[in-house]
């Protein structure tokens, strides 16, 4: 959690996997957040009430964001807790969102499919998030005519998605420009390969005798000049991007600290499980316990 507010959040979506350690465990965690949890749709059992805000409210440049978060499913062992149905919970949340922000947000966790089926359904979202999926995020991703626009966050914090928006006028609808600015970048980069054969010459000089290759250029350039003519005409725009975190990226070095540090309390954790076995196998006890317990030991070391 020091990490999360070391980079600056401004809400967390509580999902099935955040739930595993139990509800107390998050309340502790949400104590210690500089920013709120929320969920529209998680619920205390008994009393129904739900356990944490159903939305936020955020101001970025001028503009008011509606966040809210539904999560598909809980864990079986979390017997105190309950879902509502995350499309009515979400469109609850968004009535209220409506009458207060100028863009309203679903954050969901859970799989692909589960989330393209609510999709459907949150017709007044503008825009929703995955998370909880297995897959890389695309630049290519097929998005509705109607409903919010679907980018999926990728896994296990592997990409730092970025959401772009240009509001010239906020009465104005906003088109989703991210297709094109991937086929723009695409035809950039292959007429630069093509450069790269003789940087003096135009690339009409280069291939001049090669009828094929010139017809291709000739080609891409009319694309580039099609889609460069497309986002001429786009007034309010969205773009979504992600960035890889890997190596090529410079560490941070509070960052890198606090996970090296929990890196190491790993490390720990597995030497005190592995010890824990060897001295389960040289100990004289009943076969068919010893047997239960490396049984326990093996299935909570693989999940």
């Amino acid at each position: 959690m020091e990490g999360f507010n070391t980079i600056g959040c401004d809400a967390l979506n509580i999902g099935s996997k955040d739930l595993l350690a139990g509800v107390d465990f998050v309340r502790e965690l949400e104590q210690s957040a500089d920013f709120p949890f929320v969920s529209a749709n998680i619920i205390d059992k008994e009393s129904g009430e739900l356990l944490f805000e159903s939305y936020v409210v955020v101001e970025r440049g001028g503009l008011t964001v509606g966040i809210t978060g539904i999560t598909s499913k809980i864990p079986d062992v979390i017997g105190n807790v309950s879902l509502i149905d995350p499309v009515e919970a979400a469109d609850e949340a968004l009535a209220s969102l409506e009458k207060k922000s100028d863009y309203q947000i679903v954050l969901f966790n859970g799989s692909q499919d589960e989330a393209k089926a609510v999709r459907e359904k949150l017709v007044s979202a503008d825009y929703m998030f995955l998370s909880g999926n297995t897959k890389n995020p695309r630049h290519t991703a097929k998005n509705p005519e109607t409903g919010p626009r679907l980018y999926s966050l990728g896994k296990q914090g592997k990409y730092l998605a970025i959401l772009r928006l240009d509001i010239k006028n906020s009465r104005e609808s906003v088109a989703d420009i991210t297709t094109l600015k991937a086929k723009e970048t695409f035809i950039l980069r292959q007429m630069d390969r093509m450069q790269q054969k003789d940087p003096s010459k135009t690339l009409e000089q280069i291939y001049a005798d090669n009828r094929k290759t010139l017809e291709r250029l000739h080609q891409i350039q009319n694309e580039l000049k099609s889609i460069r003519g497309e986002l001429v005409e786009v007034g309010n725009s969205a773009q979504f991007d992600y960035v890889p975190m890997s190596r090529i990226l410079d560490d941070e070095p509070l960052l890198l600290s606090m996970i090296t540090e929990t890196l190491s309390a790993c490390d720990r954790l597995a030497v005190a499980n592995d010890e824990h076995r060897e001295l389960l196998k040289a100990s004289k006890i009943d076969p068919v316990i010893k047997q239960q317990l490396e049984s326990k030991y093996r299935a909570k070391k693989s999940g």
